[in-house]
């Protein structure tokens, strides 16, 4: 018999022809394609990995918050001992509803919290397995008025000596929480018949120095105005505090002057626009006392206690009482 030759069927061009037995070789990769391949795939692999740890996150175990560094401990106990006052206070407002005071205190609390940039948390949104966030220390207790005096007093003492490790941009921020828990304290001290701290002493030359700027030097000088009407429609008996408010910014110019700011004053203050429950009083209080605190954000300590002193005895209790828990803040 006669064998039958295999034939050779027209193979589509690219493929391998099958051999003599009829078999048909699998068609060779091509190496250097698939180099590129796993080449690509390893790049993407160590671009990713390098754009983790350049975000901070830890390749080799759990992802640690940076350390907090000596001002933003002090920032978050500020923001702790806010709170810890605030619900201090709250307690003595549930228990005694019909003594506002307390209920004032109870919500400035928050507000001072929130000023400060809140509670820290290395993980807000939950830690990550065998990690855990530390507790805050916020609960606050205080059996009764001397109690809740001192922790006000103790806040505004915090806050003014933390100013100093704090940002610049920040630290008109901390002088006005030091102020506005100074006059809480007073009024707390007037409303329950206890002994007021008072407002420290104060050197107006130390302020002067403090803040002697030309734009704080013509707002002392537009407040003065404004203070004077209000001042002149009160009965004659009635204004020795406003009389008293009025000269004592008026030695403050004059300290200004004499330490070399530029007099660069008008005549005439333009008077303000009010608005429903303003005064020109509340509304001088307010401005001069931003301005004081801004201006003397950059001063040494001596300075920003002076200020703050100073800017505490401008207020009489009725005016703190309009003042907020932030005075020249808002």
């Amino acid at each position: 018999m006669t064998a039958r030759k295999k034939t050779v069927q027209d193979q589509p061009e690219g493929n391998t022809p099958p051999d003599d037995e009829g078999r048909v070789a699998r068609p060779r990769h091509d190496v250097g394609a698939i180099l590129r391949f796993l080449g690509g795939v390893l790049l993407a692999v160590a671009v990713f990995a390098g754009i983790m740890v350049a975000i901070g996150v830890r390749l080799d175990q759990d992802p640690q918050p940076t350390p907090p560094s000596s001002a933003e401990k002090a920032r978050e106990s500020l923001v702790e001992q806010a709170l810890r006052t605030g619900n201090a206070a709250q307690q003595l407002a549930t228990a005694n509803p019909d003594i506002p005071i307390y209920q004032e205190i109870a919500d400035a609390g928050p507000i001072w919290a929130e000023s400060l940039g809140g509670t820290w948390q290395p993980w807000p949104s939950g830690a990550p397995t065998g990690q855990t966030n530390p507790p805050l220390n916020t609960a606050g207790t205080a059996a009764n008025n001397s109690e809740l005096r001192t922790q006000l007093t103790d806040l505004a003492d915090t806050a003014l000596a933390a100013n100093s490790d704090a940002d610049a941009a920040d630290r008109a921020t901390y002088l006005s929480i030091s102020l506005g828990a100074r006059l809480l304290a007073n009024r707390l001290a007037d409303t329950t018949n206890i002994d007021a701290p008072g407002c420290g002493d104060t050197d107006m030359t130390i302020v002067a120095a403090a803040t002697g700027t030309t734009d704080s030097l013509i707002a002392a000088d537009s407040v003065r105005q404004w203070l004077e009407i209000d001042a002149a429609a009160l009965p004659a008996d009635g204004r020795d505090f406003e009389v008293n408010r009025i000269e004592s910014i008026t030695h403050l110019e004059e300290a200004m002057i004499v330490g070399g700011t530029a007099d660069t004053r008008e005549a005439f203050a333009a008077r303000p626009d009010l608005a429903d429950g303003q005064s020109y009083t509340s509304v001088a209080l307010n401005a001069l006392t931003a301005q004081l605190l801004q201006a003397a954000a950059s001063a040494d300590a001596a300075g920003r206690e002076a200020t703050v002193n100073y800017a505490c005895s401008l207020y009489s209790s009725e005016d703190a009482a309009s003042a907020g828990a932030m005075p020249g803040a808002n």
